[in-house]
């Protein structure tokens, strides 16, 4: 009971006059999960039979300790009859009646004990290739299909065929692997070479069940990277110079199937499986005269590595640039990492404080001033580090009044990615 000031807080009983308290462990709370009809799992509490594997607690949940085999510290064995863990040591890890320790979480046997639909293997598998030296090879690849599936412990593997990776004379190797962004490797050197047919067929290892399940988007695909140093230029595989396969495995199990099943009803998922456009903005600003200033655009590259197109569009607003004097009042340039300037000496050619002054105020449409219109940035976006564009852009010394927000440089870009027409 709860004693207060007067009594005891309702809701609670007074404690029973010489009566002791029965506390339970936490063992007593645990009902450990059962696999039913499709296998036998040993139990908690009570455990029933014997030799039962021990029992902790961790952030996850109840587990049960694997108990390895005793041979090597007992030096039991020897010549002549040899017990059964000698050959094998699972056999240790059931019990009495012939039940397995439980599964640990995450593994493909412990979704025996979920309800629905049966779990099936699903594997899925493509090429990784590019052929120029020091080239970037793109790939996507869709574990599942979420529309109609989910899925768990979804593992990614990265073979590749030699092509010039001795490293007789110098570091030939991978540069790296990227997944969905993320490093997943920094260098790969397989240490052989293919300059014959037979050589050229073995697959070697970059990247052996990598646990994906945290890097998979919503539509359940791998968007793949790799790169090979630009040492790596002789013996392709098939005209390529880095050539692989990435392969990725999941346990999925039909929706369909579980809404039938469930107890409760279920969302019906969309039907549609057209890929979406996407689009990024940012603004290059500055606020003195002659300024420069860096924009930063981070944009998803699924669209552009499933054979999408990606445009961008500059706007910039109008301050001092209508050049009534002779002086060059202009855009002096934009920049983007990889392309170089792709907008030289431009005069938007209007100065609204000027305009407004004179009784003839610009309206909306002339207040913005296109400084580049549908320039195709898909091989930049694919680029290291995919997904992300660098801009730079700077005014002349005689940009100097009449600011926007207080900007002398007010550009605004727009980079939109849509599908190809298969897609849509």
């Amino acid at each position: 009971g709860r004693l207060v000031q007067f009594g005891y807080q309702a809701g609670y009983d007074p404690p029973a006059a010489g009566k002791a308290l029965s506390l339970k462990s936490s063992t007593w709370f645990h009902e450990s999960p059962s696999a039913g009809q499709a296998d036998a799992w040993q139990t908690h509490f009570p455990a029933a039979g014997a030799n039962n594997n021990a029992w902790r607690d961790t952030p996850e949940g109840w587990v049960q300790n694997y108990n390895p085999s005793t041979l090597v510290e007992d030096q039991s064995s020897g010549i002549g009859r040899q017990p059964a863990q000698w050959f094998d040591s699972s056999v240790l890890n059931f019990d009495d009646f012939g039940r397995r320790s439980l599964p640990y979480p995450g593994t493909p046997r412990r979704l025996l004990d979920s309800a629905g639909a049966e779990w099936v293997d699903q594997a899925v598998n493509t090429t990784v290739a590019c052929k120029e030296i020091g080239c970037t090879a793109n790939a996507s690849l869709q574990a599942y299909n979420p529309a109609e599936q989910e899925a768990t412990n979804c593992r990614l593997s990265i073979h590749v065929h030699a092509t010039d990776f001795d490293d007789e004379w110098s570091r030939e190797h991978i540069d790296f692997w990227k997944v969905n962004g993320l490093l997943a490797r920094a260098e790969c050197d397989p240490m052989a070479r293919g300059c014959n047919a037979s050589a050229s067929r073995p697959l070697y290892s970059c990247l052996q069940d990598m646990p994906v399940d945290h890097i998979l988007d919503t539509n359940g695909t791998l968007l793949i990277q790799g790169r090979i140093n630009k040492m790596v230029d002789e013996c392709p595989f098939e005209g390529n110079l880095l050539s692989g396969v990435a392969a990725v495995t999941c346990m999925v199990r039909n929706k369909t199937a579980l809404a039938k099943e469930a107890p409760f009803p279920q969302l019906s998922a969309p039907a549609s499986k057209a890929v979406p456009s996407v689009s990024a903005n940012a603004t290059i600003r500055c606020s003195e005269p002659g300024c420069s200033a860096v924009a930063l655009i981070n944009l998803d590259p699924t669209v552009a590595m499933m054979g999408g197109t990606c445009l961008m569009n500059i706007t910039v607003v109008q301050t001092d640039f209508d050049d009534d004097l002779g002086l060059p009042e202009d855009v002096e340039f934009i920049k983007m990492d990889g392309a170089g300037s792709i907008v030289s000496n431009m005069q938007p050619g209007k100065n609204p404080c000027t305009s407004r002054f004179q009784g003839n105020p610009l309206s909306e449409d002339e207040l913005l001033f296109n400084l580049l219109t549908n320039y195709n940035v898909t091989e930049q976006l694919l680029a290291p580090p995919a997904g992300s564009i660098r801009l730079m852009g700077k005014i002349s010394e005689q940009v100097d009044e009449c600011a926007s927000e207080g900007f002398l440089l007010d550009a605004r870009v727009v980079v939109r990615c849509d599908p190809p027409s298969e897609l849509v």
